[in-house]
């Protein structure tokens, strides 16, 4: 389990090693990364449970590294695996409404690939609990699930989309976060749509 107290390791957090990630300049190194990226992202999902459950007299390296962690958080849409899938996943259950929810939901969007449809699960989940009026959230959330829909390109799928964004065209919503839902949901329509004329 990755060390929780201390530093987070600067592969972790800065900027080269995404950049190795995104140029695909990373050879035998790739196991490695993507072995260290899931131990820390479990130790924070094990921090975040932990603190919510008992008294800590120690600050965790999540907490006092807040840009690290995302910066780390970052780095998970890079590999493009199932692996990855399932930890944002899990991720975005564990945190709730907390200060790296928003880019935990990016990183679903820019990961996409969702074979079991946990990350769609994820955010059904969690869009109940992100509060009507933060409307940015709610559109970044609406992408996402556009992304993942497009990318996966099946109707089980389009179905799960449209259910979660259906529910943010309810009175309760800013008027932005309904139009903007409403568009979304025609853009998944749309996708449907193209499908179903190369089916032909």
């Amino acid at each position: 389990m990755y060390e929780i107290e201390g530093k987070l390791d600067t592969g972790l957090t800065g900027t080269e090693r995404r950049s190795a990630l995104d140029s695909g300049m990373y050879g035998p190194l790739e196991k490695a990364w993507a072995s260290e990226l899931k131990s820390a992202c479990e130790a924070y999902r094990s921090a975040r449970t932990s603190a919510q459950t008992t008294t800590r007299t120690k600050r965790s390296v999540f907490i006092e590294d807040v840009a690290g962690t995302d910066a780390m958080f970052k780095q998970l849409s890079r590999y493009g695996t199932s692996t990855e899938s399932e930890i944002i996943a899990r991720l975005i259950e564990a945190e709730g409404v907390g200060v790296h929810l928003p880019t935990l939901i990016a990183q679903a969007g820019e990961c996409a690939y969702d074979p079991a449809g946990s990350m769609l699960d994820s955010l059904d989940k969690a869009f109940r609990a992100i509060p009507s009026q933060n409307t940015r959230l709610l559109q970044t959330l609406c992408d996402t699930v556009f992304s993942i829909c497009r990318f996966m390109g099946r109707p089980a799928f389009y179905r799960h989309g449209k259910d979660i964004l259906a529910r943010l065209l309810y009175p309760q919503y800013d008027p932005k976060v309904r139009a903007y839902a409403g568009q979304t949901l025609q853009k998944i329509a749309a996708l449907g749509k193209d499908q179903a004329e190369k089916s032909k």
